[in-house]
């Protein structure tokens, strides 16, 4: 199978997001640049039910992972000091290398510490990675983190990647999702 890279569509909360799929050999933190393909089309040449693909170029996709990382310490600090019963409505997305030299950037909830290493569980079915499915578990090295949401009271914070998804989604779940977005991804505590 020949793997071009491009930013794969994944599942959650009911609604379509953004994940990238990046070219390199090791998995590097996930910036702006380094997703490359061929738009709407899968692998294999044919787009999966649920899949989209963007150009590495695509100027917004990598101004929004780059903001999603510029407010990861925040996020890391804020769910570090929330008790664990309250951590549900943290999530995160992380680039997990594929076996085609890239990766599929995934959301990653059930989020928690086992001896100081943050694990969670894949919140999406992957496109990519094979032996892992809805639910596997996932130790996450913090250099992969290419976006983060939280959700509090009906509002979601951060979902960079799915912002910029809006336009491209059937018009009913984009307006959904628009619905259950904050206006402001920043939480209004986190600001000075």
């Amino acid at each position: 199978m020949t793997m071009r890279s491009g930013w794969i569509v994944a599942i959650m909360v009911g609604l379509t997001l953004a994940a990238p799929v990046a070219e390199a050999k090791k998995p590097p933190a996930p910036e702006a640049g380094q997703m490359g393909g061929q738009e709407g089309q899968s692998p294999e040449g044919s787009a999966p039910d649920g899949v989209v693909y963007y150009e590495a170029s695509d100027a917004a996709m990598n101004a929004a992972i780059a903001e999603a990382q510029r407010w990861t310490p925040a996020f890391l600090a804020d769910f570090r000091q929330t008790p664990a019963y309250d951590r549900a409505s943290y999530s995160l997305k992380v680039g997990l290398p594929t076996p085609f030299g890239g990766f599929e950037h995934i959301w990653v909830d059930q989020l928690r510490y086992e001896n100081d290493q943050l694990v969670g569980a894949l919140a999406n079915q992957p496109v990519e990675l094979p032996g892992m499915r809805l639910g596997s578990r996932v130790v996450i090295d913090e250099a992969q983190i290419s976006d983060w949401m939280i959700v509090r009271g009906e509002l979601a914070y951060g979902a960079y990647t799915m912002r910029v998804m809006l336009d491209d989604l059937p018009r009913e779940d984009a307006d959904a999702m628009r619905a259950f977005l904050a206006r402001d991804p920043v939480p209004p505590d986190w600001r000075p």
